[in-house]
């Protein structure tokens, strides 16, 4: 009988010494970006540090001009007595490049160059798939620390699915002042409840600190860390299996980045919002606003149910007329030639077509164009 309960968990002991042994092999001294995994090894986000220690994507001497987190980012750029504020607001489109070189810079340093000769200064914010409930609480937050004077807003359709604030964002809404300025909109009193309801799960350990548990746990897990590398890099290693996860879905599923994908009809609904409110404050406070279209590769057709696509770019032409504000619709912007492959993102491994983000081209096309469009808007 007890031989015969050997040979029953012969095979978990086994496991329990193999395991290690798999995991260690699947490490990768490389330190990852778990937000930005879905841009691939084929585009590239340059990163360049502040003397505090700020990572940023671009900079002008020592002074933040495109920020990749909230964090730091207008205490890097502000200078009392500057000139007015110009803020940039989009997603990974511009802060990645397809098929990178070392002298390649993004869109935004460009367009600070140029719009530092008219007297401008550009401040750029941009986080992967970034919704306009994101966008409009920075716009809110910028409002109260810079000297403002317009925001360009690059919509996505693919990015009315997303929803909520990530926690980058959503760390502002301790600001009081934010906090009050939101508060008056159903949208912004919706924001800050799905934001405070995160945070109330996360204050359900507080309780902890401590006490006996909190003391133990702390202790196992600095005896941990300090004798296997597993469990002091389980944070990668969890990643590494949701991404897994994320791949065999796409390919049993057959998803790749050509897939239609459909409006969201709740999560539309409450980005359309979002967007109605980030125009109607920045107009009250004689804030000028710049939207467009944000270019989508055109030499295939797009991942999109066009009827929705199409009613999409109508309805974003018809609210920029209905709220007077400048509109362009840059979506054929950046010629075929330009766009690139991004890694699968499935688990053939074979690369698929990029339908977000350029070459250096693009980025250069996208930045001249705007700086054109801006002048003209001056004139107007």
């Amino acid at each position: 009988m007890y031989k015969y309960n050997i040979l029953k968990i012969f095979p978990f002991i086994i496991g329990l010494i193999l395991l290690p042994i798999f995991l260690n092999a699947m490490i990768d001294e490389t330190p990852i970006n778990w937000e930005e995994l879905a841009l691939g090894k084929e585009t590239f986000s340059p990163h360049v540090f502040l003397k505090d220690g700020t990572r940023v994507y671009a900079k002008n001497q020592d002074r933040a001009v495109h920020c990749e987190s909230l964090e730091n980012c207008f205490e890097n750029f502000y200078r009392q007595k500057e000139a007015p504020v110009v803020l940039w607001l989009g997603n990974s489109q511009l802060h990645a490049i397809n098929q990178y070189k070392d002298t390649d810079i993004l869109a935004s340093e460009i367009l600070y160059s140029d719009l530092k000769k008219e007297g401008y200064n550009l401040l750029t914010i941009s986080h992967p798939s970034a919704n306009l409930q994101e966008h409009y609480v920075i716009s809110e937050y910028a409002k109260l620390k810079l000297n403002l004077d317009s925001v360009i807003l690059g919509v996505v359709f693919d990015d009315f699915r997303e929803d909520g604030v990530r926690n980058d964002i959503g760390k502002v809404l301790n600001d009081k002042s934010l906090s009050v300025a939101l508060s008056v909109t159903k949208i912004g009193r919706k924001i800050i409840k799905k934001s405070s309801d995160v945070l109330d799960t996360e204050d359900d350990y507080a309780g902890l600190k401590m006490t006996f548990q909190d003391k133990t746990e702390r202790l196992l897990n600095e005896q941990l860390e300090s004798t296997t590398e597993l469990w002091e890099r389980r944070a990668y290693l969890r990643g590494l299996v949701f991404n897994t996860l994320y791949k065999v879905r796409n390919y049993i599923f057959n998803i790749n980045p050509s897939s239609k994908r459909k409006m969201i009809k709740p999560r539309f609904v409450d980005n359309w919002s979002a967007l109605e409110q980030l125009i109607d404050s920045n107009n009250a406070s004689g804030i000028n606003v710049y939207i467009y279209i944000a270019p989508i590769r055109g030499d295939v057709e797009a991942p999109y149910v066009l009827s929705e696509y199409n009613d999409f770019k109508q309805k974003i032409s018809l609210l920029a007329s209905e709220k007077k504000v400048y509109f362009m619709n840059y979506e054929d912007l950046v010629p075929a030639k330009f766009w690139g492959m991004k890694d699968s993102t499935g688990a053939s491994g074979l690369a698929e077509l990029d339908f977000m983000h350029y070459q250096y081209g693009g980025h250069k096309i996208l930045s001249n164009k705007i700086y054109k469009d801006f002048e003209l808007r001056e004139v107007e």
